[in-house]
């Protein structure tokens, strides 16, 4: 039996496949799922690549995926402060679900031609559009970025905040980092992993607005407080920071918060606290204020 060689798909008929998925990707991101044929278009999607147009599909589909992008990027860019992280919460997950239907539909240019060239996959490669075309968009991440820092302070002067939208948000910038590549080891190679853009956007900042924030309050305390009263309120608030990186941030956060309140708390004024004359190690020996003592040590 002789085999008959595979009949070339040509540009006409790949252009014609292609629009069908253009138009399925434009439904899609209108919420129009439920009127589309997935296995019409997987085989469409499948046929360009059989026949050698994988490039002109998957360059195709970012491109269609980033324009949309483009678009929410300047309606969330209009948002007032109130809005920005709620309504960009709400985007983010409606985009996560639009990918998925995508990458359904493009499963064997994923498996075929993405693996073949080293592409980066259909679905991080539109978490990696929305972070370039939405969160880092000119209106949205400087705000974005203090948004989040102000909420943290809030908390931490006692006020009322959503923590589970600020918990959302942040895990929002831990998978942003992640859609950056397919290739764990190019990351380590380039001096990336995966919360690179969390710490980019957040933590960096974090870490400064924290500094901040307990100098001043340690300098109030100090000059208004015996060591003792000065060492329970240091105490506590190493214990209340710990609580809310377990509550809102991510796991990364524990080690630096706390190096940092440390460092501001006690490290800074270590000499000052042993040796003060009117409550100050001396003092705690002869009045047997052992407690006070292992606090202080």
């Amino acid at each position: 039996m002789t085999l008959r060689p595979l009949e070339q798909m040509d540009k006409v008929q790949a252009e014609r496949n292609w629009l069908s998925l253009k138009e399925a990707i434009y439904q899609i991101h209108l919420q129009n799922a439920s009127s589309l044929s997935f296995e019409e278009l997987y085989r469409y999607a499948y046929q360009l690549v059989l026949h050698k147009h994988g490039e002109y599909l998957y360059c195709g589909v970012r491109e269609e995926v980033a324009k949309h992008l483009k678009e929410v990027g300047g309606q969330v860019g209009k948002l007032g402060d109130e809005e920005l992280l709620p309504i960009l919460h709400e985007r983010w997950e409606s985009h996560k679900t639009t990918m998925v239907l995508i990458k359904d539909i493009l499963m064997y240019m994923d498996r075929n031609y993405v693996e073949q060239c080293h592409k980066v996959k259909v679905f991080p490669m539109g978490l990696g559009l929305f972070r370039d075309h939405v969160v880092l968009q000119p209106q949205v991440s400087g705000r974005l970025q203090r948004s989040l820092i102000h909420a943290v302070a809030a908390e931490r002067n006692g006020q009322a905040i959503d923590r589970l939208l600020i918990k959302r948000t942040l895990q929002m910038l831990v998978e942003l980092g992640v859609g950056n590549s397919n290739d764990r080891s190019s990351r380590k190679e380039r001096g990336m992993d995966e919360l690179w853009f969390y710490r980019e956007l957040f933590e960096e900042a974090l870490k400064g607005a924290t500094a901040e924030f307990f100098r001043n309050e340690a300098h109030d305390c100090i000059s208004s407080c015996s060591v003792p009263e000065y060492l329970r309120k240091a105490e506590s608030r190493l214990r209340e920071e710990a609580e809310r990186v377990d509550r809102i941030l991510h796991p990364s956060s524990m080690a630096p918060v706390i190096r940092t309140v440390e460092r501001e708390w006690l490290v800074r004024n270590a000499k000052t606290l042993v040796h003060d004359e009117a409550s100050g190690s001396a003092v705690m020996l002869r009045n047997d204020k052992t407690e006070d003592l292992k606090r202080m040590y």
